[in-house]
């Protein structure tokens, strides 16, 4: 069980954190402008749904084997980086101009997706403005440990 002062810190740190807005508030917002209302409660479904998933990973003690493990460390890095290459080997086959084009109208079942891919380990169609909040979510947590 941590002691006081270290819950005062999480604490703190947690409401400074939820105060600020982040890439997620960002993508929200983003997503709401395209799409719609609907669309922005969708996506902030979905993103809390990932963080639930990495919520039950660190109180199921990931971060504690990442930690304790070198080669599930390893194989946890080389993971990410075949991820971030996988999202530039896309962003390179979609031969966009970086102009915007007309908005395209996405399913309630994309939008869910796109919102959990945010924080979804591994995923393909994840938002590449937050490829990875894992580290920074688990360093947060007092009890998990670095992941």
């Amino acid at each position: 069980m941590p002691e006081l002062n270290q819950l005062l810190v999480f604490f703190a740190t947690s409401v400074l954190l939820a105060l600020s807005p982040g890439p997620d508030n960002l993508f929200v917002v983003a997503q709401s402008v395209q799409n719609g209302r609907a669309a922005g409660l969708l996506v902030t479904l979905g993103l809390a749904t990932g963080l639930v998933a990495h919520t039950l990973a660190v109180a199921l003690g990931l971060a504690a084997l990442v930690q304790a493990s070198s080669f599930a460390f390893t194989l946890l890095k080389f993971a990410g980086a075949a991820y971030l290459l996988l999202l530039t080997w896309k962003a390179f086959r979609s031969g966009g101009s970086g102009e915007a084009g007309p908005a395209v109208a996405l399913d309630r079942a994309k939008l869910y997706r796109r919102g959990r891919g945010t924080v979804a380990p591994l995923r393909a169609r994840a938002d590449p403005h937050q490829p990875d909040c894992r580290s920074g979510f688990c360093s947060a947590c007092p009890e998990a440990g670095a992941c």
